[in-house]
């Protein structure tokens, strides 16, 4: 999990946002347990907005999700019915994460991390051994955080895993020229190439980006 920016709101949600909440006042009222429609809070505008948002990535667990991604209430509409459409209420799941995350009874959210909080670095919650998610400093956020969306299961420490090697490849090569050549220290070209994987737009950059910090690089 990063950091993320909240961009403008669609201009789809500002023209059929009161609509949409007129039609589903509507129906709970006929039917109170009555869901909110993803072909409306998930349309395919608000969708494209919000993976600019996070580079194509998980909100929450940081994979990329240019296939297959799913619209995501923050705070539940079972909690509050009247966020269904709100633009600050949506964010971007992968499907696993979607499926997985606890629901609010168990851990609320707002005991946990939220990426588009401008005030706190999920990186001051969250670190990593290897490719392990682990609450930084105990955090009790960090922990809530991989908690409620399950960042430690095991098919994210694989796919996290995969990614680490790629590191590694590039960082061995980049430690084979200096030793090839004589030299203790990395060109910014070096540099520049290991640190590309704690961009933003890299997927698990903030794994990537404990690990580099760690490393002085």
């Amino acid at each position: 999990m990063i950091r993320i920016r909240r961009l403008d709101e669609p201009a789809v949600l500002e023209v059929k946002k009161a609509q949409w909440d007129r039609a589903y006042q509507d129906r709970r009222a006929k039917k109170p347990d009555a869901k909110a429609w993803s072909s409306q809070y998930g349309h395919e505008e608000i969708k494209r907005r919000l993976q600019a948002m996070s580079h194509h990535k998980c909100f929450y667990c940081e994979r990329s999700v240019k296939d297959g991604c799913e619209v995501d209430h923050y705070i539940e509409v079972a909690e509050r019915p009247d966020l269904a459409h709100e633009w600050r209420n949506l964010y971007l799941a992968c499907s696993e994460c979607n499926r997985v995350k606890q629901p609010n009874k168990v851990v609320p959210v707002d005991q946990c991390l939220d990426p588009c909080d401008v005030s706190v670095d999920p990186a001051e919650h969250l670190a990593f051994a290897a490719d392990l998610v682990q609450a930084r400093n105990n955090s009790e956020r960090g922990r809530n955080t991989i908690q409620k969306y399950a960042l430690d299961r095991l098919e994210l420490e694989s796919e996290r895993r995969k990614q680490l090697l790629y590191f590694m490849t590039a960082y061995t090569e980049v430690l084979s020229t200096m030793n090839h050549e004589g030299r203790q220290a990395m060109r910014d070209d070096e540099r520049e190439l290991l640190r590309r994987f704690a961009q933003p737009e890299a997927p698990f950059s903030l794994m990537f980006r404990s690990y580099l910090e760690r490393h002085t690089l």
